[in-house]
């Protein structure tokens, strides 16, 4: 019908928030991921979480680790810069 036909044509902006930080992790090295997730944790800035998520797969598969080393990597970093407090949350 006209009306589904509409609705498949507007774009998801979920689909292109998660296109656009792909696009943004995808130029990164693991390095500059990892500083930027450290970096944001410290100051208190909130990261998208999408971004997050394609951050720390690029960093594992860029340093050849699995998904949680990549993780803890950060959080030890962030631990150590905070004077031993983990992650922010929210």
């Amino acid at each position: 019908s006209n009306m589904t036909r509409r609705i498949k044509r507007r774009h998801d902006p979920a689909r292109m928030r998660a296109d656009q930080a792909a696009k943004v992790v995808g130029r990164h090295s693991a390095d500059q991921l990892h500083a930027k997730l450290v970096a944001d944790a410290v100051t208190g800035h909130p990261t998208d979480l999408q971004f997050s998520i394609l951050a720390y797969q690029r960093i594992a598969m860029l340093r050849r680790q699995p998904l949680d080393d990549a993780f803890k990597a950060v959080e030890a970093e962030v631990r150590q810069r905070r004077g031993g407090l983990g992650m922010p949350i929210g």
